[in-house]
């Protein structure tokens, strides 16, 4: 096995980890809800689909094709960060976005949206590597409250509108940037998001001195409590998981477990596949989503960002998401994995 811990401290690959393989389609204003142990269709990995020819040239699951642009504009500038808003709609009548504030990968996050999104903003931010870069700054809710100033601030002048507003707002997460999300929800409190996606990213340290491997619960407390309000109805939650072991910390497979114990969720076979990164297993109950997947090597822990088009498909389905315009993508594979939410 892997030890992640050497995964998490690589710096990122550039361009970006995710790829973006359909063709502008319009997308359904609600989903069906999925039965929480027997959905009609159940969930499944979009393989990624490179060419051999792409392959030998260094193309991966960690380093794949830019997509193009799709319905964003060009960045804003952000601390840390960018910022991405629809080149054209994306905004409800009031003023109000939908938004997506992702922790580590900001420019593959960009990319795992294009062609599947609907209209949301996407803030990305990359602050280093390691849990610790991305938890330590948010050790009060001063900065967050900073940053969505500074995200409301530009989509005033992007859409020269003094009433432009954060109407949703989802804390995103791949990898070493889980840090951030639990420190935010620890600091400002559940009301601070609608959602939460963590993508191959939850983790916590053992207790010393308890003998064997416990978990220091207290340390994740609350992403537990944020669950809980998913599973409720009350917000939306989407994990992932990879096979990836760690030697001295919970893996997100370890931390995927203690998760569903806690919240009374047993999982459901994902079916056969001959994918190696395939879907294993999933457990679906009200706003909660958690998706298993195999591999247990760097690449299948890069793959974690592309599923951040199902997350988003979920949850700007589940927030009513305005369509933005000027949809451009160079790909035009993988419209199954659209069908598959909309009951086809």
């Amino acid at each position: 096995m892997l030890a992640l811990r050497h995964v998490l401290q690589e710096p990122l690959p550039q361009p970006g980890l995710a790829v973006a393989s359909v063709a502008p389609t319009p997308m359904p204003t609600r989903l069906p809800e999925l039965r929480p142990h027997a959905p009609a269709t159940s969930p499944r990995r979009l393989p990624l689909d490179l060419t051999e020819e792409q392959r030998r040239a260094g193309y991966n699951e960690c380093m794949v094709p830019d997509p193009g642009p799709g319905y964003f504009a060009a960045p804003r500038y952000l601390w840390k960060g960018m910022l991405y808003p629809p080149a054209q709609g994306g905004m409800r009548e009031d003023g109000g976005y939908d938004v997506i504030v992702h922790f580590h990968g900001g420019p593959s996050a960009r990319k795992a949206l294009v062609g599947y999104a609907r209209g949301v903003v996407l803030a990305g931010f990359d602050l280093g590597n390691g849990s610790a870069s991305y938890a330590q700054p948010f050790a009060s809710s001063m900065l967050f409250d900073e940053l969505r100033h500074g995200i409301e601030k530009h989509l005033r002048a992007h859409s020269n509108r003094s009433d432009a507003y954060i109407r949703h707002l989802a804390l995103s997460a791949w990898s070493a940037g889980y840090g951030a999300v639990n420190s935010i929800l620890r600091h400002a409190g559940p009301a601070v998001a609608d959602a939460v996606i963590l993508l191959d990213g939850f983790h916590a340290g053992y207790l010393e001195g308890q003998g064997g491997h416990r978990i220091d619960e207290q340390n994740v407390a609350p992403l537990l409590e944020f669950a809980r309000l998913a599973v409720e109805g009350q917000r939306f939650f989407y994990l992932t998981h990879s096979q990836v072991g760690t030697d001295d910390y919970a893996s997100t497979t370890e931390m995927s477990e203690w998760l569903l114990r806690k919240l009374g969720i047993r999982r459901v076979a994902g079916g056969l596949s001959e994918d190696p990164l395939g879907l294993l297993t999933y457990a679906d109950r009200g706003g909660f989503r958690l998706r298993g997947f195999g591999g247990n090597d760097r690449l299948a822990h890069c793959d974690h960002l592309r599923h951040l088009s199902e997350a988003v498909v979920l949850l700007e389905a589940r927030w009513g998401t305005p369509p933005a315009q000027g949809l451009r993508c160079r790909f035009t594979q993988g419209r199954d994995f659209l069908r598959q939410f909309r009951g086809n």
